[in-house]
C-alpha cells in the first residue's frame, strides 16, 4: 500500500512539473481528463446482483447434495436377504431328471 501512495505522490509531482513547464499541455491534458471517465475505480456493486446470487448458490448446493446422495444409493451393493447356496439333494435330481428317468 505504501508503494501505491509513493507512486501517486510521484505522479502528482511529475504532473506539477509538466504544468509549470508547458501550461498548454497541462490545459489539453485537463480537457482530456474531463472527457474520459476514470476507469481505474471499480463500478459500484449492484444490490440486485446480490439479491439473486445467494438463492442461486443455495439451489446449486442442494442439487449437488441430492446428486451425491443418489449416486451413493444407486452405486451401493444390493442387500442380500439370504445367502444364495447351490441347490443340493432332491432338488438337483429333479433338475437333472425332471421325468424321473436316470438317462
Amino acid at each position: 500500500m505504501a508503494s501505491e501512495m509513493d507512486e501517486d505522490r510521484l505522479f502528482a509531482e511529475i504532473e506539477q512539473h509538466l504544468a509549470r513547464e508547458d501550461p498548454d499541455l497541462a490545459a489539453r491534458i485537463s480537457a482530456l481528463d474531463g472527457q474520459f471517465p476514470d476507469t481505474t475505480t471499480p463500478p459500484a456493486s449492484d444490490e440486485n446482483e446480490r439479491q439473486w446470487t445467494m438463492p442461486i448458490s443455495l439451489i446449486l448446493a442442494a442439487i449437488a447434495v441430492i446428486g451425491l446422495l443418489l449416486t451413493a444409493i444407486l452405486n451401493a451393493p444390493p442387500a442380500a436377504e439370504e445367502q444364495q447356496r447351490p441347490p443340493t439333494g432332491q432338488a438337483v435330481a429333479q433338475l437333472l431328471y425332471p421325468y424321473g428317468g436316470s438317462d
